[in-house]
This record gives structure tokens, sequence and C-alpha cells, in this order.
């Protein structure tokens, strides 16, 4: 992301760059806080009246609503061209609101296709959880329009590289076993090697608490499990995947297949690496 806003920036484009990170408790408690909070921010960041947000805002509407109207009569006016970035989303999954909020970005997107002055706006999203296993109505996300950038999983050359890389923490033997628990995941490999070099932890440490929600990988296996528990579907396709059964619906694998649990090989699912596998037949089991 910092390398497209850079580009966008030596392209002329007026660039704004909000991190959900370090947005107060207080401005996430609901839309219209959250909503608030961005539209003051872009406001101060493009040096454009804060009495403007007063002025939108007064009266019975939605907040999706009054930030529309922001950027429609005071804001899109004001640039030629305005890309609005936004990392750490993953930070509104937390909030009962995330679907409308992700719902009002795809609206924007729909109305550059029909105006010109929408058209002006685009918007960079970064985000560590699959969208596919957020928002099961595809006509409301914005995430499968646009342009997606997927991470790949490394190769065992690749991990043997990044092995290297970190002074070798895991010996051949180990190395082996490192990539067949993890596949290559970019996220949990990192996460494996910094805790192997930064925490002073031991391969063997870390593999035998693997699946536990209390090891390293706790929080990324337990997140999978919150969401997977507010859709029916894909929590009994997960039980099902895990007790070996293959009598699956083709778009509930191809949810999970985008979200990043299962993957595809040829005609064949499989779990997309052994720590899933493992988690999930033992959560499912209990």
């Amino acid at each position: 992301m910092v390398r497209g806003l850079k580009f966008a920036k030596d392209q002329g484009k007026t660039v704004v760059h909000i991190s959900a990170e370090v947005i107060d408790k207080q401005h996430l408690e609901s839309l219209d806080q959250f909503l608030r909070y961005v539209a003051e921010f872009i406001l101060r960041k493009l040096h454009l009246d804060t009495k403007l947000l007063e002025k939108c805002w007064e009266g019975g509407l939605s907040p999706s609503v009054k930030i529309t109207s922001l950027f429609e009569d005071f804001i899109l006016p004001e640039v030629d061209s305005l890309v609005i970035a936004m990392d750490e989303i993953d930070t509104l999954l937390a909030a009962p609101y995330y679907e409308e909020f992700f719902s009002l970005v795809r609206l924007w997107y729909n109305k550059g296709a029909d105006t010109s002055e929408w058209d002006k706006l685009n918007t960079v999203m970064v985000i560590g959880t699959e969208p596919y296993l957020l928002i099961p109505d595809i006509h409301r996300s914005p995430f499968n329009v646009g342009v997606n950038l997927f991470l790949n999983d490394f190769d065992e050359l690749q991990v043997a590289k990044l092995n290297h890389l970190h002074g070798s923490p895991l010996r051949h033997q180990e190395l082996s076993n490192f990539y067949q628990l993890l596949s290559g995941h970019p996220y949990l490999t990192r996460r494996a090697l910094y805790a192997l070099v930064k925490e002073n932890m031991s391969w063997g440490k870390i593999s035998n608490a693997a699946t536990s929600e209390q090891g390293i990988f706790g929080d990324h296996l337990k997140n999978y499990m919150f969401y997977l528990r507010h859709d029916t579907k894909l929590s009994n396709a997960v039980k099902s995947f895990a007790m070996g059964e293959k009598n699956i619906d083709e778009y509930v694998l191809y949810r999970l297949e985008r979200a990043g649990i299962i993957r595809r090989l040829d005609e064949y699912y499989s779990f997309r690496c052994n720590l899933y596998l493992h988690y999930f037949r033992a959560k499912f089991n209990s």
C-alpha cells in the first residue's frame, strides 16, 4: 500500500491515509461516530472547513447518507482525483456495523460508474481477513469489484530462504516439519519465524502448542472460529470437511477457499495447511 500511495502522489492524486488501528474506541462504538471521525479526518487532511461536517450532520438522516452528501457537496468538488487508503481495516470486524460500512464503500464504487464526480474517488483497503468469510452477500461487498491483490503462499525454497534471512533458527529436519505444518502461509510463517528469533522460542515448543489457543497462532485460529460461528453454513461445512465428508455445496467451498481456510488443487480440496486441519478437527470433535 505504501508503494501504491507513493505512486498515486507521483501521479498528482490527492491521498488521505487512515489507519483504523489508531482510532480510539470512543469513535468505533457506532457507525455514526466512526463515519463522523472519518469525515472530520478527511476534511482536516484536505484543509477544508470542519464546520461543513456540522452542516451535513444535522437532521435525522442515516450516517451513511450524511457522509455521502458531504463527499458529493463539499469534498469531491474540491479535488481532481482523491485516493482514500484505509489499513488495519480488520479493526472494524469486531464492530456490529462493519457490513454497513463495507456496503457504503461498495455504494461509492458503484456511483463512480454513474457520475464523473464520484469517478474521482478511489478507495484502497488493506485487510488481513478474507472478506468472502465476512460478507455472504456479494452484491454488498466492495471486495469483489475493482482490483484485488492477494498474497500467495510461499513455496519450500522461499521458506528456506526466509529461514536463512532470519539467521537459520530452523535446522534441516525442523525446516521440513515447519513447512509441512504451515505450507508457506505468509502470516503464519512470519509469525513463527518472529517467535523463533525475537521471542527466543524453540520450534519444539511452538509446534507442540501449535493448535492451542494459548499458542502463538491462537489469536489467528480463534478469529476464524469467531467468524465461523456467525455463519452456520460455513461452520457446518468446515466441520464436515474436517470429518472427511466431501458432499459440500460448491459455493460454500468457494467461500471457504477465498477465506483461506481450504485450497483447491485441480478438482480436489484440502485444508490450506495442516495446522488448520488439526485445529478444526480437534475443535469439532470436542
